[in-house]
């Protein structure tokens, strides 16, 4: 183990408590619920009139979270390399031509 993982796993670690909301109640105002129906309405709206055109945007999106999510949680990978990845290939970034 590096000197760094020592001296990181010899830390104190706190947990997270989430809040407990199960059992919450939640009533919101008419004018919440009704801007929240029209926004519904509009997204509904717009995907109709606009869905094939912006649904090869959906998998960078998907990837680009993807990548920030293994980031959070110290794995890294480019957005790159994992298009390359999911086109199958598989040789390190270093011996690619690009």
């Amino acid at each position: 183990m590096a000197r760094s993982e020592v001296a990181f796993s010899q830390g104190t670690y706190a947990s997270a408590i989430p809040a407990d909301i199960a059992a919450a109640d939640y009533a919101p105002a008419r004018a919440v619920s009704a801007a929240a129906e029209d926004a519904s309405n509009e997204i509904a709206r717009f995907d109709t009139e606009m869905g094939n055109e912006i649904a090869p945007f959906a998998a960078i999106l998907l990837r680009s979270e993807s990548v920030a999510s293994s980031q959070i949680e110290n794995l890294s990978a480019s957005a790159r390399s994992v298009a390359m990845a999911e086109l199958g290939d598989t040789s390190p970034l270093s011996t690619r031509r690009c």
